[in-house]
């Protein structure tokens, strides 16, 4: 008897698996978040991220992690700050290149708002 895997159960299963590891990713760098949110509510905001991501055309699994985490720290409203939407939908780089660059405007954002805060206090 052969098993005949369907192209459906085939996508559920690679959905399943980068789930999985787009919650590693996330409890590597957002711990807290996976303690606020039930497993079933963190899988269903992550499958939502993934669909997002590929909308507009994020392909890589590393993108789709960081395009997740972006979306996990602005509380699922990336899409909504301003400018993203505009700037995900020029076409002068690809979209993997597009997150890149957000996640690092994000970490340098980060770093002036510590180095302010560092000031203020010092």
């Amino acid at each position: 008897m052969m098993l005949i895997i369907t192209k459906k159960q085939k996508a559920l299963f690679t959905q399943t698996l980068l789930v999985r590891k787009i919650k590693r990713y996330l409890s590597k760098h957002l711990p807290e978040m996976l303690k606020i949110y039930p497993d079933d509510k963190l899988e269903v905001f992550i499958i939502k991220s993934i669909d997002q991501a590929i909308y507009f055309g994020i392909q890589s699994e590393r993108c789709q992690a960081k395009w997740t985490y972006l979306n996990a720290i602005t509380n699922g409203a990336l899409i909504r700050v301003q400018g993203v939407r505009h700037y995900m939908e020029q076409s002068e780089l690809s979209p993997d290149d597009k997150v890149d660059r957000l996640m690092r405007s994000i970490a340098v954002s980060a770093k002036l708002q510590e180095r302010n805060i560092q000031q203020i206090w010092s």
